[in-house]
C-alpha cells in the first residue's frame, strides 16, 4: 500500500530529526485509520514537530482521501495495541513481522542450550 509506504518513510526522516522521538504505526482497516503514536509525549508540544506533523497530516489527506491519519499518545483512548511497524530512536525502521520471526527462531536455538545428545537407544 502505497500511504504505508510514504508514511513508514515520514516517520523515519522526522524520527532522525527529533532524536529522542519514537513512533509505532498500526493500520486500522474497518476505519481506513493511520494510526501513529508519538513518544514522548512532550513532542505534543513541539512547536517544530507539530508543524511538520500538521503539513505531513494534510498533505497526506489530500493525496489518499478518503484516508485518514490519527496522531496519539501513549495516554489516549485510541491507541496502537499490534504494530505493523516502529522506529527505534535512531531512525531505523523495523518491522515488527520480523522481530516476531527472529524471536521463534531464536527461541527454537536456545530450547537445548547445553547442546547434550540425548542417547535414547534401547539395550535388547
Amino acid at each position: 500500500m502505497e500511504a504505508k509506504n510514504e508514511i513508514k518513510n515520514w516517520l523515519n526522516g522526522i524520527s532522525k530529526i527529533f532524536d529522542d522521538a519514537f513512533f509505532r504505526y498500526e493500520y486500522n482497516k474497518n476505519q481506513n485509520i493511520h494510526i501513529i503514536e508519538v513518544n514522548p509525549l512532550e513532542l505534543f508540544e513541539n512547536k517544530e514537530y507539530l508543524n511538520k506533523e500538521a503539513n505531513f497530516a494534510e498533505e497526506f489527506e489530500k493525496k489518499h482521501y478518503p484516508q485518514e491519519l490519527l496522531f496519539v499518545s501513549q495516554n489516549f483512548l485510541t491507541r496502537v495495541k499490534n504494530p505493523e511497524f516502529t522506529t527505534e530512536d535512531n531512525g531505523y525502521y523495523i518491522n515488527v513481522q520480523d522481530v516476531k520471526e527472529i524471536n521463534l527462531v531464536q527461541e527454537a536455538t536456545d530450547f537445548n542450550t547445553d547442546n547434550d545428545i540425548n542417547d535414547f537407544s534401547v539395550a535388547a
